[in-house]
């Protein structure tokens, strides 16, 4: 579609009751959405596609709207735009039964961000263990090249965000169920403005758009549209991240799922799923290998990577874990550097001092006097047999 025909196409996109079909067949008839926007009733009732009320909600806006302004607003809130006759159109996404006939984006639009595209969703209220396999994946991915999708929502959409972002070369696309110039949820405006730098934020809804908890459900068959595959890392039995599996697999597209605790209620969707067929998925390697994509990186690589990914540099301390920073809110706790080593690698089960000892570069005796300090901090807690939780 030429550029100038934008205006036009947006006018249209105002039109309750049209839809990507209808809209897509309003263009065809006409050649332009110019011509359309000026073509007479008779041309209207001749597209097979449009119903009686199609046709007078067409008029009804055409003498109040100035196509003109609609892209004036786009401009303003410094928002582009994409439409299903455009060659960079997302090729899987054109293929669904329903692809949004205008993309709405922030960032720079590249089409080889949709080459190899993998979503990852799950629950917005995560276990400490989800949020660090969240992270893990989005790191992971990116250091092999594949974009990670998500939503942006609080919970695992975040935390896979963010292993995106610390990974130096990753790339991650954003699908939002509101207005592309929307921040939503508020508090994910740092990675917001970080993605809009380095990655994508897409959404089928124009500027302005308010995040309407009906819009979030829609906005999921995006997710797994763009992407060959779906990863689902922790769902409780209802969630809202299930629609978008459900989405996946009518799309034709793979399902994976992380196994998870039984006794974590928020395991059940996706040890559900394993149990239908979803591919089980535990590392990086097994996403390659169910998607049927050939990593380019021979096993020495492929150990560098991990390495690399364990050995980062966190605020100037060497060797601490890449999760330390992952962790919600842990610069309020005032914590010592080794307490926060320790307290990153404790998780909501239980686990051994000796485990613990074992995962640290720490004499015991500092980390048993680390243990005891964040004891008394209330973040913590021991239980018989040496076994220690994080609250």
């Amino acid at each position: 579609m030429v550029k100038k025909d934008y205006p036009y196409c947006l006018a249209f996109d105002k039109i309750q009751g049209l839809g990507p079909i209808k809209t897509y067949s309003i263009f065809q008839y006409f050649g332009s959405f110019e011509e359309a926007w000026n073509g007479n009733i008779l041309d209207f009732k001749e597209i097979k596609n449009l119903n009686e009320n199609n046709i007078k909600d067409i008029f009804e806006v055409r003498k109040k709207l100035i196509p003109e302004q609609e892209f004036e607003k786009l401009n303003n809130a410094n928002v582009n735009m994409i439409t299903l006759n455009d060659d960079e159109y997302p090729a899987l996404l054109k293929k669904i039964h329903d692809p949004p006939f205008i993309i709405f984006y922030k960032g720079l639009w590249d089409t080889e961000l949709f080459d190899r595209c993998v979503g990852i969703v799950g629950t917005r209220t995560p276990s400490y263990s989800g949020k660090k396999i969240a992270f893990k994946f989005g790191y992971e991915l990116s250091m092999y090249n594949i974009t990670v999708a998500s939503g942006l929502a609080l919970g695992i959409d975040t935390e896979a965000h963010k292993g995106v972002l610390q990974c130096n070369k990753g790339k991650t696309i954003a699908v939002l169920g509101c207005g592309a110039d929307i921040v939503y949820p508020a508090s994910n405006k740092k990675i917001y403005d970080q993605i809009a730098e380095s990655g994508l934020i897409i959404s089928e809804y124009p500027p302005y758009t308010q995040p309407d908890v009906w819009r979030f459900p829609a906005r999921n068959r995006i997710i797994s549209g763009i992407s060959k595959g779906v990863l689902l890392i922790e769902a409780g039995e209802k969630s809202g991240a299930l629609i978008t599996t459900d989405f996946a697999l009518e799309q034709g597209r793979d399902v994976m799922a992380t196994p998870g605790d039984i006794l974590n209620k928020m395991s059940i969707g996706a040890n559900n799923l394993i149990k239908q067929g979803a591919g089980i998925i535990t590392s990086g390697d097994d996403i390659m290998e169910c998607l049927g994509w050939r990593l380019d990186l021979n096993k020495n690589e492929r150990k560098k990577i991990l390495e690399k990914k364990e050995s980062d540099t966190i605020n100037g301390n060497e060797n601490r874990n890449i999760y330390i920073t992952n962790i919600d809110g842990i610069e309020r706790f005032d914590l010592t550097p080794d307490e926060k080593e320790i307290y990153s690698i404790l998780e909501e089960t239980p686990i051994h001092l000796d485990i613990i000892s074992n995962k640290l570069d720490l004499p015991l005796s500092s980390i048993s006097g680390n243990l005891i300090m964040l004891e008394l901090k209330s973040l913590v807690k021991q239980l018989p047999g040496k076994l220690f939780v994080r609250i």
